[in-house]
């Protein structure tokens, strides 16, 4: 059962960026931003200081660090998110099947790795507590560079600090898939790769596609192998590619392929591209800025009604209004009748009914 520290880290709305697309009603999903964690210096909040939510497992980060972010990261989620060990290709992870066979995951891979055993002991820490425990289960997580999935409850997670997330759903909402699109895993098809695995699955529908935060086309500068990558075997392709001024050099516009492959792929429908992770400090992550950095997360999921973070912003208010936590006290009259006591009594409660709202949709979507 999830604890109170845990509703009580969850992170807030506004550390979170959610996405604007025409995605059906039960389709969950957002990027997080750099806010809302514990770790520190290249990994935390603009200038170092800490409070960063760095959810990279593999960028020098303190795993212990990495942890306490993912695990704050859950308490806003109907499941562990599918990390994945990513590296640049096109292999699509089918989510759903993995589970199915009941393979071995690590802390954050999925309902049968070691994050759901840490869940079932009623802790968020693993057995021994230790950093070898919790490196050993980030080297379990399984390699691929896109996921797809059919069933509710089930999260699917990339991880970018510069790279495309592209989001993927169909218009009725019966498969969802994510995708990490750096400038490689473009030009080999991750996105063709992934809607071939995701038609598969529903084939005959509408796909509605959306791409999350990305350096954008006036901060990624490009030499002559990435310019030939797209354009040798696209000509349209170099509509994308402006001259830098200096010879050999393009700024490379990662939204604008990405948009081009995925009209040829029959998706017309194509939403986001609007930010610069590279431009904005303080709410991105940026491996070219900065060169050490965190990874930001963008998940997608099945959901029903109560994991709205609505849900979660009307629990907050509640909280707020009676004066929890410090925030926007309640005016001295009311606080005064009210006592101190009594305000904990009702956050508690408020708490208490988030926690079995949250543990009876995790049932429903299971059984699903």
């Amino acid at each position: 059962m999830t604890d109170m520290n845990t509703l009580r880290d969850a992170l807030h709305d506004d550390q979170l960026l959610p996405l604007a697309w025409p995605a059906p009603e039960r389709v969950r999903a957002f990027v997080t931003t750099r806010a809302g964690g514990v770790s520190g210096e290249a990994w935390g909040l603009a200038g170092g200081a800490g409070g960063g939510l760095n959810l990279g497992a593999r960028c020098g980060d303190d795993p212990l660090a990495v942890q306490e972010n993912r695990r704050r990261l859950r308490a806003r989620l109907p499941g562990e998110p599918v990390w994945l060990r990513q590296v640049h290709g096109i292999d699509v992870l089918a989510a759903d099947a993995t589970a199915d066979r009941g393979d071995t995951g690590a802390i954050g891979s999925g309902p049968h790795g070691a994050a759901a055993d840490v869940a079932r002991s009623g802790t968020d820490e693993p057995a021994d507590g230790g950093t070898a425990t919790v490196v050993a289960a980030f080297d379990g997580e399984p390699v691929a560079d896109a996921a797809i999935t059919q069933r509710r409850g089930q999260v699917l997670a990339v991880l970018t600090a510069d790279c495309l997330p592209v989001f993927f759903c169909d218009a009725g909402g019966r498969a969802v898939g994510i995708a990490h699109a750096g400038w490689r895993g473009l030009a080999a098809g991750v996105l063709e790769q992934t809607l071939l695995r995701l038609r598969s699955r529903v084939p005959g529908t509408g796909w509605l596609a959306h791409l999350g935060p990305g350096i954008g086309p006036r901060a990624f500068e490009i030499g002559a192998d990435v310019h030939a990558a797209f354009v040798e075997g696209d000509a349209a392709a170099a509509d994308a590619f402006v001259p830098t001024g200096t010879p050999g050099k393009w700024w490379c516009d990662l939204y604008a392929l990405a948009r081009l492959r995925l009209a040829r792929a029959g998706i017309d429908a194509v939403t986001g591209g609007e930010h610069c992770t590279a431009s904005d400090p303080q709410r991105f992550y940026s491996h070219r800025r900065d060169r050490t950095s965190g990874r930001l997360a963008s998940v997608i999921c099945f959901c029903c009604w109560i994991f709205d973070a609505r849900l979660w912003g009307i629990g907050r208010a509640w909280r707020i209004g009676l004066g929890q936590n410090g925030e926007n006290p309640p005016p001295p009259q009311r606080a005064a009748a009210m006592g101190n006591r009594r305000r904990n009594l009702h956050c508690n409660l408020i708490d208490k009914i988030i926690v079995q709202c949250n543990n009876s949709c995790v049932r429903f979507c299971r059984r699903a």
